[in-house]
């Protein structure tokens, strides 16, 4: 129906198809979806299929200069969070609980709750393992209550990635 439109819900909808096939580890249909998208979004996009593929340079240029400029709280939040997934990859500590520590602070401004538990789960990991250093605060609970309650409700990977996209079998509902 939207096809060949210059429609904003088709750059939205391969946006999400691109975010499922992550989700489901299809990293090359989620880059080849990610190439129409605007540049701040596929940058964005291509940052967390790299974060996938356990490629924390490749992010990091994804989410560098050109995604600067007039962000919104929540792009500017989802810019941070991957951010500071690259630095835990990295293994770089000291970086990684800076951009943490900005990532808690933009998100409780904001009322963020939702972006952080569903953006980047190496974040979520984080904070749930550096829990007990952190001082008493309920934003910080809320947020570890939520990112356990998602873990709860995923089903066990075996930790495959897909290789190939889906089939148009597998595509039929």
């Amino acid at each position: 129906m939207l096809a060949g439109t210059k429609s904003v819900l088709l750059g939205r909808a391969d946006e999400l198809e691109a975010l499922l096939r992550l989700a489901l580890g299809d990293l090359r249909s989620a880059a080849e979806l990610a190439s129409g998208l605007p540049a701040r979004r596929r940058g964005l996009l291509l940052a967390r299929v790299a974060l996938a593929a356990s490629d924390h340079h490749t992010a990091v240029e994804h989410l560098g200069l050109s995604l600067l400029g007039d962000l919104t709280p929540r792009t500017a939040l989802v810019r941070q969070v991957l951010l500071a997934a690259a630095a835990i990859d990295r293994g770089d500590e000291p970086e990684a609980a800076g951009i943490v520590g900005g990532v808690l602070r933009a998100a409780r401004q904001e009322g963020f709750l939702n972006t952080i538990v569903t953006t980047a789960p190496q974040v979520t990991r984080y904070l749930v393992e550096n829990s007990t250093h952190a001082l008493p605060d309920p934003f910080l609970k809320r947020i570890i209550a939520a990112a356990l309650e998602v873990r709860a409700m995923q089903p066990e990977r075996s930790g495959r990635i897909l290789n190939a996209p889906l089939t148009d079998a597998e595509l039929r509902p």
